[in-house]
């Protein structure tokens, strides 16, 4: 097993050329705005912070750990050579890396962070001796979340938490609540990167919105892709700014209810509350055969004969 990340020797510095670096596999995807943005800064007052790279076994070139908005913004203001700090190329050494570098940044998307939560807990998976696609749900883990699945199990987000055996432990390296993880945690699994991805092609606001993100994550399958349909307008229409919109614009409209409806609805409520003695008293009293039609009074007289034995 690796060793943990402040157990490592002090690392080394270089400079190495920019088109000798390879940026595969990222949890997170370049935004070319702001990485052009901080190549002008480089190009302008150089470089502050170090990228992270790391030299893969069989490998002549480099592969980067962190920085690719650093890396790809020196390449767009042609940059040639950047600050490098080289590190362990354990994969999950370098992932955790990754995450750690960009968890706390302010501009992080809920579905960004959401995305190293997850990477943060199979790691801790894999490490722990478990399958990271498998039920996380062991020892202890399972006894901690039983009741409270029991208890909230119509709760979407309470149910996907059950899953995983490691919030305490993810929150405590991370500084994050085991709630926060949860909830990032079921946006992940509940939203495909294939409605992230449409999501960001339309440069949605929802997705700085967690509280929209899971309103949208908590929908089925079919339901989801007709609320995504509306929020990025795909039938032509204004998108909608919110899922509660989405949602009731894919819905049928519902026909206006009558008077008369309304009328027959409220007697059958009134009726469907009523013990069995209330509804025979009611049959019985002069003001109810009174109101109603002779017809109907004809098909009710023989509820005037006398009390019905089962009433109670």
């Amino acid at each position: 097993m690796a060793a943990p990340l402040h157990e490592e020797a002090l690392a080394d510095f270089i400079l190495i050329r920019t088109d000798e670096i390879d940026a595969v596999d990222r949890l997170r995807p370049i935004d070319m705005v702001w990485a052009e943005a901080l190549g002008q800064v480089m190009a302008r007052e150089g470089q502050d912070t170090p990228i992270q790279v790391c030299r893969l076994p069989g490998k002549n070139r480099w592969t980067l750990v962190v920085g690719a908005h650093r890396l790809e913004g020196a390449k767009s203001a042609q940059i040639e050579y950047l600050k490098a700090e080289v590190v362990s190329a354990d994969r999950d050494d370098r992932r955790l890396r990754e995450v750690r570098e960009n968890l706390w940044r302010s501009d992080l998307t809920p579905v960004d962070r959401a995305a190293f939560i997850a990477e943060a807990v199979a790691i801790h998976k894999r490490r722990a001796g478990i399958d990271p696609a498998a039920d996380g749900r062991v020892g202890s883990a399972a006894a901690r979340w039983q009741k409270a699945v029991k208890d909230e199990a119509v709760d979407a987000t309470a149910t996907m938490a059950v899953v995983y055996g490691f919030t305490d432990q993810i929150a405590s390296d991370l500084g994050l609540s085991p709630r926060t993880v949860e909830r990032d945690l079921m946006l992940y699994r509940r939203l495909a990167p294939s409605v992230v991805e449409r999501l960001r092609a339309a440069r949605h606001p929802i997705l700085k919105n967690a509280t929209q993100l899971r309103a949208l994550a908590k929908l089925e399958g079919a339901d989801q892709a007709k609320a995504l349909n509306a929020l990025v307008g795909d039938a032509g229409e204004e998108p909608c700014k919110t899922v509660a919109d989405a949602i009731k614009r894919t819905k049928p409209p519902r026909a206006p209810v009558q008077p008369d409806q309304k009328r027959f609805n409220s007697v059958i409520d009134t009726l469907a509350r009523m013990s069995a003695a209330e509804r025979l008293a009611l049959f019985q009293s002069p003001q109810f055969h009174d109101a109603i039609p002779a017809e109907a009074q004809r098909l009710l007289a023989p509820l005037r004969r006398g009390p019905l034995k089962d009433a109670a």
